[in-house]
């Protein structure tokens, strides 16, 4: 399983079953509910793969209002490997925005539907050079149509950069410093991936 799948296993801060005695489960945000009853065995038919069952199983839930936000987190995955892309990119955007007691859950939630996303309009997810960079400039030295990324050093006394040149080529910091990796594993250095279309196979 999955750091994102382990967090959906994790409780999120629910009520305390006392509390949901006297409290209207329907009435309560989801990140605020306790477990359905039945979720258990949903939970199951996930781990063995059976994805269309326990999606039903979890729909089930969320119609009859008493879905928690790990239902939710569930169901977005079971949509993911289902293949059904643009429904799975809905749930998690769901669970970023609902998961209130977990940020953990939150995160993996927000970083799911990032990647989703990227693939969906053919950008590449990793964390390379992107064409499409909102940040590129000029760079003082240098021609007036060259496009240069600046990275700047973490103790902000200075900066690395690259240009367009450099499209697909991973950039990490090491020591405060950004480092160029070379091409980047994902894209092969061009910084674009195929469309990711509903139905196709999952992406690696």
């Amino acid at each position: 399983m999955s750091a994102p799948e382990r967090a959906a296993a994790q409780g999120t801060g629910a009520v305390a079953s006392e509390t949901a005695k006297k409290v209207d489960v329907k009435s309560l945000n989801p990140a605020d509910r306790p477990p359905p009853k039945g979720q258990d065995a949903a939970v199951k038919l996930y781990s063995a793969k059976k994805f269309a069952a326990a999606r039903a199983q979890f729909e089930k839930f969320v119609s009859d209002g008493t879905a928690d936000i790990n239902t939710y987190a569930y169901l977005a995955y079971c949509l993911y490997n289902q293949r059904q892309y643009s429904k799975a990119v809905r749930a998690f955007d769901f669970v970023a925005k609902n998961a209130t007691h977990s940020l953990t859950l939150q995160r993996s939630a927000e970083n799911s539907a990032s990647t989703l996303r990227s693939y969906m309009s053919g950008v590449c997810p990793g964390s390379c050079i992107k064409a499409n960079d909102p940040r590129w400039g000029r760079l003082e030295g240098h021609p007036a149509d060259e496009d240069w990324l600046k990275f700047p050093d973490q103790d902000h006394q200075g900066y690395h950069a690259w240009s367009r040149h450099h499209i697909g080529e991973v950039i990490v910091y090491e020591h405060g410093i950004a480092v160029n990796k070379g091409k980047c594993p994902i894209c092969g250095g061009t910084g674009v991936v195929g469309r990711l279309k509903d139905g196709d196979p999952l992406p690696h």
